[in-house]
Parts: structure tokens; C-alpha cells; sequence
């Protein structure tokens, strides 16, 4: 225990260190439209003005948790205090590593949450992305407990109130993006799978805790708007824009590369020109079109999307005008997705139980075919959340590595002994 509380520490403070030294670096805060529009929540929250956005042109309802958060530390260190956010991030970021040094620590052993900590601390693509004022930094801590809990829930000692607890922190990372919100029918099949009968009562709990936490913000909109939002809505525009005629996988994705094309123009001003209520269930219906008229071509679109979020980082926009971590982003990004692979077979072995771990290949598969789905802004913030938990499987796959090594090391040396004593 103790020495297990030595490395926790140990990776806490690195991570830590390698975040705040980016985050208070000249390159560390990055101000995104996205960003300013949380920022002015916070503000309006902050001066009793409820979730008000005037910072776009065109109403949007976005997740409310990382508002929130932003409004706390405006409360605390001041409003627009950029600063104090992102050395919360650079918290959250080193917290985000405990939690997988634990998940992997407990599936496997200590070696491989060892390494899974060395392996996310000195991510690059996780520290340049604390320095956002967006979504990404807090939503990848969520996941990372999200999946630990997950894991616990698999357990047979699991317990009702594990059940709960999941359900909460379900909801807490719903309403800070709701990608993972439709993930509750696979744990409902993982958990009878794994459990029986008493998985499907333990899958309920967290689904009904999980309603629970997410149902004052679904109330809240539907007073304020008059119409039912699944917690942003925002979520037809980024199927409409991943599925249509004017879709090209082979190019990076961006809205902007569609300007000039006539058809989404047409289809965009048509949308935007509709009352919030109405602007997500036209280019909802609109994407659905595409895909029921174009089946073949859907699949194929998402594929080679899928294909194209699991490729290391594009550095021309990732890191534009930050020269010194090309290489250092480029070498880390490509590696961890190498090594998850190797290790994904390894977590197969008897030796250990893929019925707790198969968790963190479910929401890593989920989470990667839904953000295919819909449009790929960039390929390293919309993966950043996943990666924690590729990088547990890479962890294993350096410590088996390292044991077969020594083994290997200890067996030539033991065979030069004895030649030597011949």
C-alpha cells in the first residue's frame, strides 16, 4: 500500500508539473469561439442572469457543467480569470492520471498502472488541450471515472449503492457532453452478460440515477424553450453536417471546407433561419434523409472517418504556431495508439478478468463510432477523452514487454553461467 501511494504521488505531481508548465506558458490559454461562449454562461450565471449566451449569432443550448465550473472560479478568483481555469485543468489533468494509474492497477497489476500513468502524464496531446477553455480537460477526467466506476460495477461484490454511484457520475459527464448518454442499452447487455438477472437490476439503478441527474437541466430547457432537448442542441447540426453529399473523409474535417459548396450553404441558411426548437430536428431529419437515400455511401462515409480518427494527430492544425512540441505530440500520439493494440490482446489472457476490463474496450469502440457518426472537428480534441483508456491497455503492453524482456535477460545470463562452469 505504501509504495503504491509512493507512485500515485509520484504521477500526481509530474503530471501535474508538465501541465502548469504548459498552461502558464505564453502558449497556454486558448481562447476558441466555443470557449468564449462558456465564458459569457459563466458570466451571466455569475451576475444572476441564468444560462444566457450572447456570444454567437444563432441560439445554442450547450451542456451546463463546465459553465458551472467556470462560474465557481470566476466566484472564487474573478470573472475572466483565465488563469486560475486552466491551472484547475492542469489539476483535473493529473487526477485524470490517478484515476488510470487505479484501473489499471486493479485490473492488472502495479507495473501496468505504472505505466499507464508515465504513458498519459507525459501525453502531449492531453497537455496542450488543458491550455482550451473547452469542454475537453474536464470531460476526459469524467470518462476516466466514469470507466473506473464501470469497472467496479462489474464486479460481483458490486453493490447497489455502485449502481448509484455510476448513474451520478453517468449523469455529471452527460452534462458535460452527451456522447455517452445512449450508451445505456450496451451496459444493460454487458451487465447481463457478466451478471445475469442481478446485472439487469444493477444496469436499472444506474440508468434511473442517471435520469435523475440529468433531469433538472432537460426541465430547466424545456421551461426556458418550450421543447424537449437532449441536453444540447446541438447534436443534428453535427449529424447534418457529417452525412451528406458535400461529406469528403479524405480531407480534415471542418465546417468551413463546405463553404463554398452551394448545397450546404442552401441547407445551412435554411436551418439557421428556424427557431431553436426547430433548427436541430430539420438537419436531424436532413442528415437521416442522406443516410436512409444513401445507405452505402453512409457506411462507407463513416468508416473511413472512423479510419481517420484513429490516425495520430494532423500537426498543420493541431499545433499551429507551437513548433517546439510537433515531434514530442506527433512521437507520443502515434506510440500510444500503437501500443494499445498489443496490449488489447494481452487483457485477453487468462491471468486476467476481460470480463472487468472489456468495459474500457466497449466505451472506447462506442465513444470512437459515434464521434465518426457526426462531423470530426479535430481529430486529437475529439479523441483526447478515449485515450486515458487506450493508454491503460498500452500500459499493460510496455509491462508485459518489460517482464518478458527481463525473463528473457535472466535465462541468457543463467545460460552463460553455466557455460562459464563447464
Amino acid at each position: 500500500m505504501r509504495i503504491n501511494r509512493i507512485i500515485l504521488l509520484g504521477l500526481f505531481v509530474l503530471a501535474l508539473v508538465l501541465q502548469l508548465l504548459f498552461v502558464l506558458s505564453p502558449h497556454g490559454v486558448v481562447m476558441t469561439p466555443d470557449g468564449a461562449l462558456y465564458s459569457t454562461i459563466a458570466t451571466h450565471l455569475l451576475h444572476g442572469e441564468g444560462f444566457i449566451q450572447d456570444a454567437r449569432s444563432y441560439p445554442i443550448v450547450v451542456p451546463p457543467l463546465y459553465p458551472i465550473l467556470l462560474l465557481f472560479v470566476y466566484a472564487i478568483f474573478g470573472i475572466g480569470n483565465l488563469t486560475a481555469v486552466l491551472v484547475i485543468q492542469a489539476l483535473l489533468g493529473a487526477l485524470t492520471v490517478v484515476l488510470i494509474y487505479k484501473t489499471a492497477e486493479e485490473l492488472f497489476n502495479r507495473w501496468a498502472g505504472l505505466f499507464t500513468g508515465l504513458l498519459f502524464s507525459i501525453y502531449s496531446v492531453a497537455i496542450y488541450h488543458a491550455g482550451f477553455i473547452l469542454t475537453e480537460t474536464l470531460f476526459t477526467f469524467l470518462v476516466a471515472l466514469l470507466a473506473y466506476a464501470f469497472m467496479h460495477l462489474l464486479r460481483p461484490q458490486a453493490t447497489y449503492r455502485t449502481a448509484g454511484l455510476v448513474g451520478l457520475i453517468w449523469g455529471l459527464t452527460c452534462l458535460t457532453r452527451p456522447h455517452l448518454l445512449f450508451f445505456v442499452p450496451f451496459l444493460w447487455l454487458l451487465l447481463f452478460v457478466v451478471r445475469k438477472c442481478h446485472g439487469l437490476k444493477l444496469a436499472g439503478i444506474s440508468t434511473l440515477l442517471l435520469l435523475i441527474t440529468i433531469a433538472p437541466w432537460i426541465g430547466y430547457s424545456y421551461v426556458e424553450y418550450g421543447c424537449f432537448i437532449p441536453i444540447a442542441s446541438h447534436g443534428g447540426i453535427a449529424l447534418w453536417c457529417g452525412n451528406g453529399p458535400f461529406v469528403n473523409p479524405d480531407r480534415y474535417y471542418g465546417s468551413t471546407l463546405y463553404a463554398n459548396d452551394p448545397l450546404f450553404t442552401a441547407q445551412s441558411k435554411e436551418g439557421m433561419s428556424l427557431p431553436l426548437c426547430e433548427q436541430d430536428q430539420f438537419f436531424r431529419d436532413t442528415a437521416l434523409q442522406f443516410i436512409i437515400s444513401h445507405p452505402l455511401k453512409a457506411i462507407d462515409n463513416t468508416w473511413r472517418k472512423f479510419v481517420l480518427f484513429r490516425k495520430p494527430v494532423n500537426l498543420h492544425i493541431e499545433v499551429s504556431g507551437v513548433s517546439v512540441l510537433d515531434s514530442l505530440i506527433t512521437v507520443m500520439d502515434k506510440w500510444l495508439l500503437i501500443l494499445f493494440l498489443p496490449g488489447l490482446l494481452f487483457s485477453v489472457f487468462p491471468k486476467w478478468s476481460f470480463k472487468q476490463n472489456q468495459i474500457l474496450l466497449w466505451l472506447a469502440l462506442y465513444y470512437s463510432l459515434t464521434a465518426s457518426v457526426t462531423i470530426i472537428v479535430s481529430q486529437g480534441r475529439y479523441r483526447l477523452p478515449v485515450m486515458p483508456l487506450l493508454a491503460i491497455y498500452g500500459g499493460l503492453a510496455i509491462s508485459v514487454f518489460l517482464y518478458g524482456l527481463t525473463k528473457g535477460l535472466a535465462r541468457a545470463i543463467s545460460w552463460v553461467r553455466e557455460l562459464r562452469f563447464w
